[in-house]
């Protein structure tokens, strides 16, 4: 995390003075988060994360995808069949769509009692 902050306030050629005003912290904290000597509270990251326009889970190393609208692209084409998926279930009469929901679940259940079968055989 102190690697991706400190690059990202690199980044923006600004000092961690700087970086500690427009967070509400002092320029202690951001060198000890930086250096790795401690943790952020969860209110500066989220502070920190706006100031920069990433994501917290970037920040704490939980993703590559810095900015969020990166992990929608990512799944950009899944999106796009859901998108296709709902516009024709909303073009279902209200019959059909029972019979859609009443299938789903039925599937629902079939998975669910599936795994729980794997998970026996491996017990």
């Amino acid at each position: 995390m102190q690697n991706r902050i400190k690059k990202l306030r690199e980044q923006k050629h600004i000092t961690q003075t700087v970086l500690a005003v427009e967070v509400g912290c002092s320029q202690n904290v951001i060198s000890k988060i930086e250096n790795g000597k401690c943790d952020p509270k969860s209110s500066v990251l989220a502070e920190i994360a706006d100031y920069f326009d990433v994501s917290v889970d970037y920040l704490l190393g939980r993703t590559k995808n810095k900015y969020l609208y990166e992990a929608y692209l990512g799944n950009r084409e899944k999106l796009e069949l859901y998108r296709e998926y709902v516009n024709g279930y909303a073009q279902l009469s209200k019959e059909s769509r029972n019979m859609v929901d009443a299938l789903v679940h039925h599937l629902e259940e079939l998975e669910k009692n599936k795994m729980e079968k794997q998970k026996e055989k491996r017990m």
